[in-house]
């Protein structure tokens, strides 16, 4: 390279790190200026404040790393939006830092400039990644730079194969990043493949096996954190990777997912759409026009890297990106994790195989590239734009507001603990400096949460968000089994948020809530020709229940009380078809047990299966899912306590 080509190199990155910094500073004080209840990570609150409370972190998927950095930062600059964000800017920088790093070492261009070109289109993308590349969220950014760093170290020499060293680190990171967020062992899986497939080629069994067992040594040391955690909170990243996640509650399928992934996902991806609504920010003719043209290099760069493996029979770094990107696509498609739910956050890893592949396509057409480049740059000037003049103040919705004046109230009650909800409780923790931690409660469904006794002391309170209508049901609920009971509270409703506070006395949840179970005693019965048990792909026939031949929940409910403990399900009935049985509350968001068996067990009994509650529920639910055409009939069920 020469002084020249080197001079202008360096000048180009410090102008696009330059209006790069000038971006999330303008973001960060307009458009992302407030933060979502989700981006406030509680085991981070509580090690920046120095508390021992305990967070349920296995239930809000173990965004291992993300807990760590945050906590530094919140210690270092305060519980304010800079020590919410700053570590995933730190992130992002540092991606496209390597990004540049690995185009320099994998692409072979005359004008060394030009290996920008992928740092750039980050850089200078659509809100979408501008609004992720800062919002301490999930894990996404921090994977994003653990795959650009593992990608880099796969460049770094011509080598035929990649050393035992560089494996054995790549597999640290990999293990890591899927500690942050799980889709980090899709991508690493493409990872490994591409190490076994470049040994292969050296036909010797031994660097084989050198090779993979290195790679499982370092996969092993970077999870293990992730396997840790799970041995102690009963392996729920596992399950809630199992259960999925669907909009609604409704699962679109593969042809479903794959259709809102070509019309959602990827254009809300490339900035076509906004993130929070399907419509085209531009008319759809032109739309598709752009979205046609920021996928053609794609294309054309794909063909390329596939064509270049075949002619040299090699398998080079471009497949690793191809299998990369595709790899990231298949697991939207197959999982029901690909719903998208207003946001492409599934998709977000594909902006590191898309802009090299652009690049990869653009290398060799320069009319292409500075058509490119025009439509680019003008089309995200003009979508960041509007953008930030529509959310000048951040984001506008009901989870964003502030909530400094109840945490100011709850701090000048001396209340010591609130029990809540995500969207609420977060934002308190927080805005107290992490003094006031939150917990998660049966009378408000949540995922997040601190772990609770269950327990309501003296200087603990209730709050429930009455701006929301699950809040409102919620404090009926409780409001109507309190009543019930011998206990007097304070009550005041501030910035619509409603406190239950200093109460007579101390009590659980079970003594206003719920009967005491007998162990050996019928906890719940119902029957067919009563109302406690809904019926959706059936009818009620005399004192039966019978399935009506489509596919669906033939019995769900009753949506009861349970306290914890050890309980049996007898469900009488008969039929031959085969059916999934499943125990769930939280509307169906919790799972305990689910079970799939062939048909009756004969003498009037369809099942019988024990299972475990690890803590009261509000609306425990029984369901029967039938596929189509089935003979199943259900005459009612008995839930007894152990």
């Amino acid at each position: 390279m020469s002084y020249k080509s080197k001079s202008g190199f360096y000048i180009s990155a410090v102008l696009l790190f330059i209006v790069a910094v000038a971006i999330k500073v303008l973001y960060i004080n307009t458009a992302e200026s407030s933060y979502n209840a989700e981006e406030l990570p509680l085991a981070a609150m509580s090690l920046a404040a120095s508390q021992s409370t305990l967070a349920d972190i296995a239930v809000t998927r173990l965004y291992g790393t993300l807990n760590i950095t945050s906590a530094i930062s919140m210690a270092a600059l305060g519980f304010n939006v800079w020590g919410v964000k700053l570590p995933n800017i730190i992130f992002f920088f540092a991606t496209i830092y390597f990004l540049t790093a690995f185009s320099l070492n994998y692409f072979k261009f005359s004008h060394k400039c030009f290996a920008l070109f992928p740092a750039a289109l980050l850089c200078l993308g659509p809100p979408v990644i501008q609004i992720w590349g800062m919002k301490n969220r999930g894990g996404f950014i921090e994977n994003i730079f653990a795959l650009t760093l593992c990608l880099w170290i796969c460049s770094r020499s011509d080598k035929k194969s990649v050393s035992d060293f560089e494996k054995f680190a790549i597999a640290i990171i990999i293990g890591l990043a899927t500690w942050s967020q799980p889709m980090g062992v899709i991508w690493g899986a493409c990872f490994f493949v591409y190490f076994f497939g470049k040994d292969v080629f050296q036909n010797d069994p031994k660097v084989i096996i050198k090779s993979v067992l290195t790679q499982i040594a370092g996969f092993v040391l970077g999870i293990l954190p992730l396997i840790a955690l799970n041995f102690l909170f009963d392996f729920r990243t596992i399950n809630f990777i199992e259960a999925g996640e669907a909009i609604g509650g409704v699962d679109l399928g593969h042809m479903g997912r794959f259709q809102q992934l070509v019309l959602d996902g990827v254009p809300r991806l490339l900035g076509l759409k906004e993130q929070w609504h399907s419509n085209w920010i531009l008319p759809m003719p032109l739309s598709l026009m752009m979205y046609t043209l920021f996928l053609a290099p794609v294309v054309i760069g794909c063909w390329n890297i596939v064509v270049r493996s075949f002619r040299y029979r090699e398998i080079n770094i471009g497949l690793l990106v191809i299998s990369v990107g595709g790899a990231i696509l298949l697991a939207n498609v197959l999982s029901s994790w690909g719903n998208f739910q207003l946001e492409p956050r599934r998709l977000l890893l594909l902006y590191v195989p898309l802009a090299i592949l652009i690049s990869y396509g653009l290398k060799d057409s320069k009319k292409l590239l500075w058509i490119y480049i025009v439509a680019w740059v003008g089309f995200n000037i003009f979508s960041n734009y509007t953008y930030i003049s529509r959310n000048i103040n951040g984001f506008s919705s009901v989870v964003y507001r502030s909530m400094k004046d109840v945490a100011v109230f709850l701090e000048e009650e001396k209340v010591s603990g609130v029990y809540t909800d995500i969207w609420t409780g977060g934002r308190i923790t927080f805005e107290t400096g992490g003094r006031v931690p939150w917990f998660r409660s049966i009378y408000q469904v949540t995922s997040y949460g601190y772990v609770g006794d269950d327990k309501v002391a003296y200087n603990e309170a209730m709050v429930f968000d009455v701006e929301t209508r699950a809040g409102v049901l919620s404090k009926e609920r409780f409001l109507k089994d309190l009543s019930g009971s011998d206990i007097s509270c304070r009550s005041k409703e501030i910035s619509g948020v409603y406190v239950v506070y200093k109460c007579s006395r101390d009590f659980r949840f079970s003594d206003i809530g719920f009967a005491p179970s007998v162990k050996g005693g019928i906890a719940f019965e119902g029957d067919a020709s009563g109302d406690d048990i809904k019926v959706l792909a059936g009818k009620k026939v005399g004192e039966k229940i019978v399935a009506d031949g489509s596919a669906g929940y033939l019995i769900y409910g009753p949506y009861a009380k349970l306290l914890a403990g050890r309980y049996e399900v007898l469900i009488s009935g008969a039929g031959s078809s085969g059916f999934v049985m499943d125990i769930v509350s939280d509307q169906g968001e919790r799972e305990y047990f689910k079970h799939q068996q062939s048909g009756a067990l004969g003498n009037g009994i369809l099942l019988r299966q024990e299972f475990s509650l690890p803590n009261p529920v509000m609306d425990f639910e029984v369901r029967v899912h039938v596929p189509a055409e089935s003979d199943l009939e259900i005459s009612g069920y008995k839930i007894i306590k152990k």
